[in-house]
């Protein structure tokens, strides 16, 4: 799966928004002209943009996008294609692959411990509420909002989601499991995952999801064969992944030009 990141660079203007615009396919012209905000408008345009790049890059043209009775939108033309969109300030996330997959990417607003107390599972609260520095505190909100975002997504199920029956548990996977297998070895409130993440430096964190987070009939997902992973950032957002298919180390990162090119942020 590949999991990309585009920033629209800080000089983009209405006439950004209008290239943007007319670089897409003639009948997908028509919802995003009725945006009245530019900003939002732009917002808009370009994660279906990034999307298009990537699948240029692959030699695909875009392909007819629609959307299922529960609103997830997919390639009429090409099912075996997947892929989800997301975007937040002057962030737009991009996941494509060809297994079912959710991404969500948020910008840092600050603590909101009411939405927590009613979105978080109890023992994903007590680890919200247990955070005695704001900063790690806000991380921890927005890495678990786009984590149920994120496989809300993948599920087509969006809103619809009792995102407080979902309870996401850090991960580091067999070897840190195998590594911190003892809890006295770790201090109080740390998990496996976040140890293990640390030691190594890995630019992500993994998550399981506990097999009793959703009701048998709302399953359309098996919990015990999905990759879930946040991603660290060096940039005040949240983003998180959910696939049915291994995840990439680090996204793609490429920004928007005020003439409205993709550039890749590799060089």
């Amino acid at each position: 799966m590949r999991l990309a990141m585009l920033r629209s660079s800080s000089d983009c203007t209405e006439e950004t928004a209008d290239l943007l615009l007319a670089g897409l396919p003639p009948e997908m012209r028509g919802r995003f002209a009725q945006i009245r905000l530019w900003q939002k408008r732009l917002q808009s345009l370009a994660v279906y943009h990034l999307l298009k790049e990537m699948l240029r890059q692959q030699g695909i043209s875009l392909p007819a996008i629609e959307t299922d009775p529960q609103g997830k939108p997919f390639f009429s033309e090409r099912p075996e294609l997947h892929f989800n969109l997301s975007h937040s300030g002057e962030m737009a996330a991009c996941a494509l692959g060809v297994h079912p997959m959710g991404v969500d990417i948020q910008q840092y607003g600050g603590l909101r411990p009411a939405v927590a107390r009613r979105c978080f599972s109890a023992s994903e609260l007590t680890w919200y509420e247990s955070q005695t520095d704001p900063a790690e505190k806000e991380k921890i909100f927005y890495q678990l909002w786009t984590l149920k975002e994120s496989f809300s997504k993948l599920t087509g199920q969006g809103i619809r989601m009792p995102y407080c029956q979902l309870n996401f548990i850090p991960d580091g996977g067999t070897e840190a499991k195998k590594r911190y297998s003892r809890a006295t070895e770790l201090p109080k409130g740390v998990f496996a995952g976040e140890a293990f993440a640390e030691e190594k430096k890995n630019p992500w964190q993994d998550f399981t999801l506990h097999r009793d987070s959703v009701k048998p009939e709302e399953k359309r997902v098996n919990p015990e064969v999905l990759h879930i992973r946040s991603y660290v950032l060096d940039l005040p957002y949240a983003l998180a992944a959910c696939a049915e298919e291994a995840l990439p180390e680090c996204p793609e990162r490429y920004r928007l030009s005020r003439e409205g090119v993709i550039l890749s942020e590799h060089g």
